[in-house]
């Protein structure tokens, strides 16, 4: 069994999630079935629970209840530690390695067979900044350094939290061409507060909205109104 792209096809099923931090409810029974072949934006109000969700499917933070299994082809696998990457927006880079030492580093502990150079020229990493200290690059760079680390691995869930909100716009050109390239084989699923890049970037817009997720439907003439009318709303 193969998607469109001639990848397994694979499915990330989240089933009812619930996830309280003290007397609060974050997270109430949200489900919903992610797939391979598409890039995912959630979008929602600060502290709605994004990160929560992402911390979640990562097992950064453990749920309450419900329950998270990769199905690939049919078989079902709920030990995902090894298949999803996590891409956050702060970066916890090593700051007196070079970015070519550090991903020489992380290929040879992760037993990884990739040309390094391929993924620096694709984001447009100076020869330059590749072997200055961490610490001396800028933002943009650095947030490019994240990126690769999180695509170069080539997991079957990646996890991007606002991967464009650092680069300038020829750098968030590449780095999308890159995240539709990843997706063909991967279930990516991203966090953003910018409504356009949702828009252009993902196959499927989910608002994170009263605890659960819920899919925008775009064809909908309306769709960006109702995605700003659930922004609006409070909950206690």
């Amino acid at each position: 069994m193969y998607n469109k792209y001639g990848c397994d096809i694979m499915k990330l099923i989240v089933d009812k999630i619930t996830k309280c931090f003290d007397d609060k409810i974050v997270l109430d029974k949200l489900s919903y079935e992610f797939s391979s072949g598409k890039i995912y934006s959630v979008v929602g109000r600060n502290g709605v629970g994004k990160t929560t969700l992402f911390n979640i499917i990562d097992n950064c933070i453990n749920k309450d209840s419900g329950d998270i299994v990769l199905d690939i082809n049919g078989n079902k696998i709920k030990s995902l530690d090894d298949r999803i990457s996590y891409v956050k927006q702060e970066d916890n880079l090593p700051l007196f390695l070079t970015p070519m030492e550090l991903m020489k580093f992380y290929c040879n502990i992760n037993k990884i067979d990739k040309d390094i150079n391929y993924y620096f020229d694709i984001l447009d990493v100076d020869k330059r900044d590749r072997n200055k200290i961490i610490k001396d690059l800028s933002v943009g760079n650095r947030a490019k350094i994240n990126m690769i680390i999180g695509i170069i691995n080539s997991c079957d869930v990646l996890l991007l939290d606002e991967p464009l909100i650092s680069l300038d716009i020829l750098s968030q050109e590449k780095v999308k061409k890159l995240i539709k390239e990843v997706s063909k084989k991967s279930i990516v699923i991203i966090t953003t507060h910018i409504l356009d890049i949702a828009i252009e970037l993902s196959d499927e817009i989910l608002l994170l909205d009263n605890k659960k997720l819920v899919k925008i439907n775009k064809t909908d003439k309306d769709y960006k109104k109702i995605i700003i009318k659930s922004l609006e709303k409070t909950y206690d």
